[in-house]
């Protein structure tokens, strides 16, 4: 029984080194390994097979991120297309390739599979080719500069810097730019990219010179120095698309050089990048650019706003923002509503602060709830919580307006008369106000008060006159006061002002009985005053006259 198994395992061995031998130990190479970026062939021989044998010649699909294909022929036939041995075992096919228009070449190395198969379609060999790859700097570099040195700090959100960012999250870059060549470098200027790998896009290559802490953006560097500069990128969720995960980082530094035998020649360098994995959780929402009104004061209103965004992987329902201040006693229930991933809705609320608060900083509390009333947290556990500073500032509570009143009088100030106050109303707060300017506490000696102003609005530090008029009551005298009020809001200010009131004469001073001798009339006015001194001449002499008599 044992010779008998023997003997059929052996035969199976035959059978199959007898299979094996009818296979030709074909070997195909080819006339490169590197491919160009541009329309170009190469030729691939096959060896080892056997005379007339037709050995079929394929290539793997090569596409862009966008789908752009580079088409591979046999003459006129896209491949795949055969191959007749010679008697000799051996055929040369001449393949040419033609790259599409924007076919774009950064971010991955891109590479062609040539398949050799027989008329059984069993592989016999295979070549792979690779197609130079465009670097972020494409130049030269004769001028020798580096980027080296490369760090991640997340200065706001949710990401752990080196290791992985969220949307939103604000990272600060820092670098180093050294000049390792032996001449001087000017103008060297930096641009980066954050790719994506999956839409193979820059999802954020618009760093403005307002992101660089280097003056416009431009230094020079001599031979042997270096430069650390830094950066500030905040992943802006607009420009993700959901599902992907992977990107890579490139930065480059360009200049010119500015002497020596390449004086005038752009030289630089893109060799560092970094690779970084921006999360994307299935159920996130959070907030950003959250802005409170700049002046808040007892009893008054303030505006709180800010993005809500979801830059989790699920739609979102029925979300809400709870506004909490346990010192201010808030606690305020905000509808956001549905959120798409990696889309957002606007918070606008309005909150009342309590009449008796105090003037200094608070933190109000927001937080992101979802339908299920739960608070949202990422796979790390954070949770969707911020805080929003809010200032009542000094003064702010004041039931009295920052104006100041001085007054003065422009007028004589006599029983029976009008009299005539100037005010001046100054702001001396640090923002425009108006006020509400009245007179009041004048009824026991005027029976009237007009302003010719009720209302003035004033810049910080300004001021304007106000006139009032005073209608004096008759038989008036001796020190008399009355009130000048400011209403701002609900602030209130009242300045008491005294005057002098004289009584008033029956008979007219001998000022105002001349007053008005002079001029063309004098004459007129020196025949009346002889009428009067012959008038008077006449009683005293019929008085003596009358006593001469008695």
């Amino acid at each position: 029984m044992k010779a008998k198994t023997f003997s059929l395992f052996a035969l199976s061995v035959l059978a199959v080194l007898v299979l094996a031998s009818c296979v030709s130990a074909l070997d195909i190479s080819t006339t490169t390994t590197e491919l160009t970026q541009t329309d170009n062939s190469f030729t691939i021989n096959v060896a080892g097979g056997t005379g007339s044998e037709v050995i079929t010649i394929s290539a793997s699909s090569v596409k862009d991120y966008t789908n752009k294909e580079i088409i591979f022929k046999n003459g006129s036939d896209i491949l795949p297309s055969d191959v007749t041995l010679e008697a000799s075992g051996d055929g040369l096919m001449t393949i040419d390739y033609t790259v599409p228009t924007g076919f774009n070449f950064f971010g991955k190395p891109y590479s062609v599979t040539i398949t050799a198969k027989n008329a059984s379609e069993t592989v016999l060999d295979t070549r792979v080719l690779t197609f130079t790859q465009t670097p972020f700097y494409d130049g030269d570099n004769d001028g020798g500069l580096s980027v080296t040195s490369i760090d991640f700090d997340t200065l706001k959100g949710f990401g752990d810097d080196e290791d992985y960012w969220y949307p939103l999250d604000e990272v600060e870059i820092t670098f180093t730019v050294k000049n390792d060549g032996n001449w001087k470098i000017k103008k060297i200027q930096i641009e980066a990219c954050l790719w994506d790998k999956t839409a193979g896009k820059c999802v954020f290559d618009d760093f403005d010179e307002d992101d660089m802490e280097i003056n416009n953006n431009k230094f020079d560097l001599k031979s042997g120095k270096k430069q650390d500069v830094t950066m500030t990128l905040k992943v802006d969720a607009d420009n993700l698309k959901k599902g992907n995960t992977d990107y890579t980082f490139y930065v480059k530094a360009v200049g010119e050089i500015d002497e020596g035998d390449k004086k005038g020649d752009t030289t630089g360098d893109s060799e560092l990048k970094e690779d970084i994995e921006i999360r994307i959780d299935d159920d996130f929402v959070v907030l950003d650019n959250i802005e409170v009104s700049e002046s808040a004061s007892c009893g008054g209103e303030v505006q709180i706003t800010a993005d809500v965004w979801n830059i989790g992987e699920e739609d979102q329902e029925d979300v809400y923002i709870m506004i909490y201040s346990k010192e201010l006693g808030i606690n305020k229930k905000v509808e956001i509503g549905d959120i798409d991933s990696l889309d957002n809705e606007k918070l606008d609320v309005t909150i009342t602060l309590p009449d008796n608060a105090e003037e200094k900083k608070y933190d109000l509390t927001l937080m992101v709830f979802d339908e299920d009333d739960d608070i949202y947290k990422n796979d790390e556990k954070d949770k969707a919580e911020f805080l929003a500073p809010l200032i009542i500032e000094s003064g702010s509570c004041s039931t009295v307006p920052s104006a100041s009143i001085t007054a003065s009088l422009q007028s004589d100030a006599k029983a029976g008369g009008e009299l005539i106050v100037k005010a001046v109303i100054i702001n001396t707060g640090s923002e425009s106000k108006t006020f509400t300017v009245s007179a009041s506490n004048y009824a026991d000696w005027a029976s009237s008060a007009t302003l010719d102003k009720n209302s003035v609005t004033l810049g910080a530090g300004e001021s304007q006159e106000v006139l009032i008029t005073l209608k004096v009551n008759k038989d008036v005298s001796g020190d008399k006061k009355f009130n000048i009020e400011l209403v701002e809001g609900n602030k209130f200010l009242s300045q008491p002002v005294s005057v002098t009131i004289d009584k008033s004469s029956a008979f007219p001073s001998l000022t105002g009985f001349f007053a008005g001798i002079g001029g063309d009339n004098w004459y007129l006015w020196g025949i009346g005053a002889l009428n009067v001194l012959l008038v008077l001449v006449i009683i005293i002499v019929a008085m003596k006259v009358a006593k001469k008599k008695e």
